[in-house]
């Protein structure tokens, strides 16, 4: 008698959690009082931010997986055999799906995506690049806690601008006050939590979802009705916009059984 053993494998993609979490957050900040402390809705926006790149990085990783060797991947061959050629196919795709687990954005962006796929991401990107690429300096900030230093020196006859300014993180404040974000470091007018405005925090949500968007719909995909690629795309649609039960706070709702209980 022969025994037949099969295998279940169930799959649960954290990633997808960053989309509903950046939404969430989105919605209740609407709700917040006007003259509610800055630092509130500076701790809102770290989130939004982070999640963003978390939703990026973790996108990412689970398509290049999914193409390396995932089921129904266009890219993975339909057969395997016991050839020598085919067991160092198989023993590539393995090196390789552990290397896309351990990786950064840095080995993501330079190298990984092309790599797997054929295609630069850059390229890809467009216009969405460069926000996305600065999008992770703005979430190496925040993830390590580090401070912020801004030095200059004051000439007094020429006003409030500082001048030979040096900061540790150029590059992105180069940026943001390229985007109208945050003014040059003045005398008198410090940046405070400018940095983590309601602005800045949905400028990058924004370019962060459409960056995976334009990505995903110029990735292969196959024919399979619940591909990732597709199930990708379901994903940033359903949380692109608030929906009408976004109208209110969801914690101020009255629950049905407290309906009834009033009556």
């Amino acid at each position: 008698m022969v025994r037949v053993t099969s295998i279940s494998i169930e799959t649960v993609y954290v990633w997808e959690l960053y989309p509903h979490m950046i939404q969430w957050h989105q919605h209740h900040r609407r709700f917040l009082p006007q003259d509610v402390e800055e630092s509130t809705r500076a701790h809102i926006n770290a989130l939004l931010i982070m999640s963003s790149a978390v939703m990026i990085e973790g996108c990412l990783c689970t398509l290049l997986k999914f193409y390396v060797s995932g089921t129904g991947s266009p890219l993975k061959p339909g057969r395997w055999t016991l050839d020598p050629i085919s067991l160092l196919s198989n023993r590539i795709r393995e090196n390789l799906a552990e290397e896309i687990t351990k990786s950064t954005w840095r080995d993501l962006k330079n190298r990984l995506f092309k790599v797997v796929t054929g295609k630069d991401l850059k390229d890809l990107a467009g216009e969405h690049w460069e926000p996305v690429d600065h999008l992770f300096d703005f979430r190496n900030l925040l993830s390590h806690g580090e401070e912020i230093n801004i030095q200059g020196e004051v000439v007094a006859s020429d006003g409030l601008p500082l001048k030979n300014v040096r900061r540790n993180k150029e590059r992105l404040f180069t940026f943001l006050e390229g985007c109208g974000f945050l003014h040059p470091p003045a005398m008198a007018r410090p940046m405070g939590w400018s940095l983590l405005s309601d602005q800045v925090a949905d400028f990058f949500v924004q370019h962060a979802r459409a960056f995976l968007s334009c990505t995903v719909a110029q990735c292969p995909d196959s024919d399979h009705v619940q591909s990732l690629p597709k199930r990708i795309r379901i994903v940033l649609d359903a949380t692109d916009t608030p929906g009408p039960e976004f109208d209110e706070p969801i914690y101020r709702k009255e629950h049905p059984s407290e309906k009834d209980a009033s009556h």
